[in-house]
């Protein structure tokens, strides 16, 4: 195609459909054709190239694949409330069934495993408890992404206070399709405020239902080496704490 000349006029798609075209080089270059379809892309006489100039249409067969399976966690990891309904919530495409996990992971087998450098802010602790496991059928609508929100007391049981990792992979037959997806999520039904202060800490501990102070709560400072700086039991850190 010469450079100098719009390619649009001289390309159509049977059946019709919305589309952008653009030349490159040699190339042209058409987006916008929908996943899983099939297509005849039709060039049309008069179609003007680098030396010679398209004598008769010229009519090419399309095929869009479908879109491989792919799914993740929706992020950050959610607080789910320690009463009432819990879910985790997934996004997929072309996924029907998953294989999905869940691990209780230990408070101070927590901390030393924090990291702001990744998404979910956690790298993946090797000790922790696996407490179920199950393939789910989860909806699907082909080659657009869905959101599924997996209901946990449904399947597992009402959680007890504490983190969980869950992990999602496809069943076997379809397992090299796509790497599995870890997420984590807290069950709780408190939420701490914390300021920096420069003679230490102050922290606010709320209900998550009802906004408002949450007063017994035992609350502790830990280090970035797991050991305990400072523990009280009230809903916040004294002035001077440590941290």
């Amino acid at each position: 195609h010469r450079a100098d000349s719009a390619p649009d006029p001289y390309v159509a798609v049977e059946p019709a459909a919305t589309f952008t075209v653009a030349a490159f080089d040699r190339k042209l270059c058409v987006n916008g054709l929908a996943f899983g379809n099939r297509y005849t892309l039709v060039l049309k006489a008069g179609l003007p190239g680098t030396i010679h100039t398209l004598a008769s249409d010229l009519r090419i067969p399309v095929v869009i694949p479908s879109r491989p399976p792919e799914f993740d966690f929706v992020r950050p990891g959610p607080v789910l409330p320690r009463l009432g309904p819990q879910a985790i919530e997934l996004r997929s495409v072309n996924v029907g069934k998953i294989r999905l996990q869940l691990f209780h992971i230990s408070d101070r087998d927590l901390v030393p495993n924090l990291d702001v450098a990744r998404p979910d802010g956690i790298d993946p602790p090797e000790g922790r408890e696996p407490i179920w496991q199950s393939i789910v059928d989860i909806k699907s609508d082909a080659d657009h992404e869905v959101a599924t929100a997996l209901p946990v007391e449904k399947n597992v049981g009402s959680l007890q206070p504490g983190v969980y990792e869950a992990v999602a992979n496809l069943p076997d037959a379809q397992a090299s399709s796509a790497p599995a997806e870890s997420g984590y999520f807290v069950v709780s039904d408190l939420g701490l405020v914390i300021e920096r202060r420069q003679d230490g800490l102050s922290v606010a501990v709320r209900s998550l239902a009802s906004a408002g102070a949450a007063a017994g709560v035992d609350v502790a400072l830990i280090a970035a080496d797991n050991r305990e700086l400072a523990r009280v039991l009230h809903a916040g850190l004294q002035p001077g704490a440590p941290d």
